[in-house]
């Protein structure tokens, strides 16, 4: 089912359609399971209103990655971590002309051409992701940040 957007009402229009397409009793709902519920207008939020003896289950990995982000958004380490890893992702996500002379180092020195990753505390994978992508490309990272340092007198580089 191709859905146009992903705003609430939207898929509201969409389930409706496909209730009444396959005969489907909306009081006989039991439970709808979401990462995103909204508290307002959101689809849970809707379907509760249409059934409200549904139960509504929040994705339990979303709620724990939600959990460690906001657990460790206390602790200055991962914080500084995070914010270092976010810094790199923009320094070559905004530039063109840094994101090819990452390439060529890469290529250079045989390393995987890898895009980098930014950090989401919502995608638990995210982190992993991230710390991955640098580990696979780590001396041209930093052949690269040493180049835009010297060469275009980078402090953010630096």
């Amino acid at each position: 089912m191709d859905l146009p957007d992903g705003k609430a009402d939207t898929i509201m229009i969409s389930l409706k359609n496909f209730f009444t397409t396959h005969q489907l009793d909306t009081n006989r709902l039991i439970g709808f399971g979401s990462v995103i519920v909204g508290r307002k207008t959101g689809v849970a939020t809707q379907l509760e209103a249409i059934n409200p003896e549904m139960l509504n289950v929040n994705c339990i990995a979303h709620r724990l990655a939600l959990a460690s982000a906001q657990a460790s958004s206390n602790i200055l380490y991962l914080k500084k971590f995070k914010d270092i890893m976010r810094q790199l992702f923009y320094f070559y996500q905004n530039s063109a002309v840094r994101m090819q002379g990452l390439k060529e180092i890469e290529n250079i020195l045989d390393d995987p051409v890898v895009k980098l990753k930014d950090i989401c505390n919502t995608r638990w994978l995210s982190h992993l992701n991230s710390v991955e992508a640098v580990k696979c490309c780590h001396p041209s990272l930093i052949a690269s940040l040493e180049r835009e340092a010297s060469e275009r007198t980078d402090a953010t580089a630096a």
